[in-house]
C-alpha cells in the first residue's frame, strides 16, 4: 500500500465521544471560566513586521491632507491618545488567523473567557482590512521589527526621514494606548 487510510477513514467515520462532550454544561461555571483560562493560558512569541504607509510624510496627515503637525491628537475608544501614524503591520510565521485562540469560535462563554484574557486589542492595519490582533502582556512577547522602504544610500537626502524613522516608536506608543 502507497498511502496510509487512517486518515481517511477517520474522516468518514462517525464523530468520536470524545469530540463532543454534552456534559460540559454541567459543572459550575466557575469551573467551566477554570477550564477555559487553563487552555488559554501559554506563552506566544509574536513577530511583527512594521511599515510606514506608503505616501505618508512629516507634512501631511495619512492619506496627505496638510497639517502643521497631524500626529498623536486622535483619542481611541479607551480615551487614551493615540499615534495617528499611518502604518500596516505583517506577522511572520504562522500569520493573522494563527494568533487568535480557537476558543472565540467555541461559545459564547469560552469567546468571552478568551476576550477577556486577551485584554489588548491592538488595531491590525493591513492592506486592505483593519482587524484588531488580541493580546494578552503577562504571556505574549511581540519581537517587532520595523521596515523601511528601499532608499539608495548614496546620498544624505535619499535617507528615511524623521517620521519614517520614528514607526517603531509611533507603533509602540499605540500599543500602549490600546491596553486597559
Amino acid at each position: 500500500r502507497l498511502f496510509n487510510d487512517a486518515y481517511f477513514e477517520r474522516a468518514r467515520a462517525e464523530p468520536a465521544s470524545w469530540d463532543t462532550w454534552p456534559q460540559f454544561g454541567r459543572p459550575p461555571p466557575e469551573l467551566r471560566l477554570r477550564i477555559w483560562l487553563l487552555s488559554l493560558r501559554r506563552n506566544r512569541m509574536i513577530e511583527l513586521n512594521i511599515r510606514s504607509a506608503d505616501g505618508e510624510n512629516s507634512s501631511t496627515y495619512p492619506g496627505g491632507a496638510p497639517s502643521p503637525f497631524p500626529y498623536y491628537r486622535e483619542c481611541n475608544h479607551l480615551g487614551t491618545t493615540i499615534s495617528g501614524r499611518g502604518y500596516t503591520l505583517s506577522i511572520r510565521g504562522r500569520g493573522f488567523a494563527a494568533s487568535h485562540s480557537q476558543l472565540l469560535w467555541v461559545n459564547a462563554e469560552a469567546r468571552q473567557a478568551a476576550l477577556d484574557y486577551h485584554r489588548v486589542r491592538l488595531p491590525y492595519p493591513r492592506a486592505g482590512a483593519n482587524q484588531l490582533l488580541a493580546l494578552n502582556p503577562e504571556h505574549d512577547v511581540l519581537f517587532v521589527r520595523p521596515e523601511y522602504h528601499r532608499f539608495s544610500v548614496s546620498t544624505p537626502a535619499s535617507r528615511p526621514g524623521p517620521r519614517q524613522a520614528t514607526v517603531l516608536v509611533d507603533s509602540l506608543h499605540d500599543v500602549k494606548a490600546y491596553n486597559p
